[in-house]
């Protein structure tokens, strides 16, 4: 995520991050295809965390580039503030 919204928001674990996405915090999150649809990857980790994306809240790239990922973050394309890595 963004160093900016993780200090204004106090958010340094995967836990303050679900806790800031259940809270109703801004989260667009950039992600490759498999990333936000396999089983095992974002799915797991919504179910493990409570907490759950809508399709709005998803900017999904091709193929499995965690480069491409964190420059939408870092670039704030589309809204989004955090990113697969």
């Amino acid at each position: 995520m963004r160093n900016d919204l993780s200090v204004k928001k106090g958010i340094k674990t995967l836990a303050d991050l679900a806790r800031y996405a259940r809270g109703g915090g801004a989260v667009k999150l950039a992600g490759s295809e498999e990333f936000v649809s396999l089983p095992e990857t974002l799915p797991a980790f919504e179910k493990a965390y409570g907490f759950h994306l809508k399709k709005g809240q998803l900017l999904v790239l091709s193929g499995d580039n965690t480069a491409q990922t964190e420059k939408a973050a870092a670039d704030g394309t589309d809204g989004v503030n955090f990113a697969m890595a």
